[in-house]
């Protein structure tokens, strides 16, 4: 299944989300700023998410898995915790 996120300017939505393994996520760029999508030990990611473009990523493995906007570490953190 896919499911989508919302990246806004200092926010990510839901910050943090529990999906199953084998889910794409989605994160959607809804502000009127670019942002990125980085794993804290920066096993995933994108680069620069233009505004009203969009990341999207498939979880393989459990885990909890926390991520930030590089650009705006102080405000925009997630975790995503993938279960069975």
């Amino acid at each position: 299944g896919k499911v989508q996120m919302e990246v806004g300017d200092r926010f990510f939505y839901p910050a943090v989300l529990t999906v199953t393994v084998g889910t794409t996520v989605r994160w959607a760029n809804v502000g009127n700023e670019t942002h990125d999508v980085t794993a804290v030990d920066r096993s995933w990611g994108t680069a620069i998410v233009s505004v009203a473009g969009y990341f999207e990523y498939t979880f393989a493995h459990e885990g909890t898995l926390d991520y930030l906007c590089v650009q705006h570490p102080s405000d925009m953190r997630g975790t995503i915790i993938v279960i069975r």
